[in-house]
């Protein structure tokens, strides 16, 4: 689902996002200072208490969704002259059954043929709604723009393994590894956490033998 594009300035701060809900949020941060991971980390855990308390799983067994942030850009000067840049990018994954079609496809009320095909639960991360929340709260660093994208699964991935891999190709520094980086979430019971990335689990070997030769 997409709806209109959405800038908010809010105390000089440049929000934006593209309208889109999915399962699946990308997320810019611009930042006024050095982009450090420490700042990445405070930054995965502001937006997981948000998409947390908007979005939460309906039980304690469910895992709520996931976080992860990386440095992209460290003091990086693009031109002579220029001043440098500093960015943050972090992927929110929607937590819901494994991505499988037997799961979540549509079937009919004989339970005999499938009537509607999908992989994946249907989608309820709104950036608008994103937006709006970030916007209203004190970020934990000092940035002067946030960007968020709805986006696919396999975007996603692409970003999530650039994130977290020690050997990183468009991003600066390196991730903490693959099961090893830092992913955060959010629930009433136990406020926001961090533990070490869970891809596997929820993407599997699909994941792995893709994107990783640091395992």
């Amino acid at each position: 689902m997409r709806r209109a594009n959405r800038c908010v300035p809010h105390t000089m701060i440049v929000v934006k996002s593209n309208g889109k809900i999915a399962n699946h949020l990308y997320i810019v941060f611009e930042l006024t200072t050095t982009a450090t991971d420490v700042a990445a980390e405070a930054l995965a855990r502001w937006v997981a208490v948000h998409v947390g308390k908007q979005w939460p799983r309906g039980s304690i067994v469910e895992f709520p969704h996931a976080v992860v942030a990386g440095t992209k850009d460290s003091d990086y000067v693009d031109s002579e002259g220029e001043p440098p840049q500093n960015r943050v990018v972090a992927i929110v994954k929607q937590m819901s059954d494994p991505d499988e079609y037997r799961i979540h496809s549509v079937v009919d009320p004989d339970n005999l043929i499938v009537t509607e095909e999908k992989c994946m639960a249907p989608p309820i991360l709104d950036p608008n709604t994103l937006c709006e929340r970030l916007s209203q709260s004190t970020a934990p660093v000092a940035i002067s723009g946030i960007g968020i994208s709805g986006i696919c699964k396999a975007f996603a991935q692409e970003v999530w393994a650039e994130i977290v891999t020690v050997e990183r190709t468009w991003m600066d520094g390196a991730g903490g590894g693959f099961t090893e980086h830092p992913m955060w979430f959010h629930s009433e019971q136990n406020g926001a956490q961090s533990i070490h990335e869970m891809s596997y689990n929820f993407w599997g070997t699909e994941m792995s033998n893709r994107f990783f030769t640091d395992r």
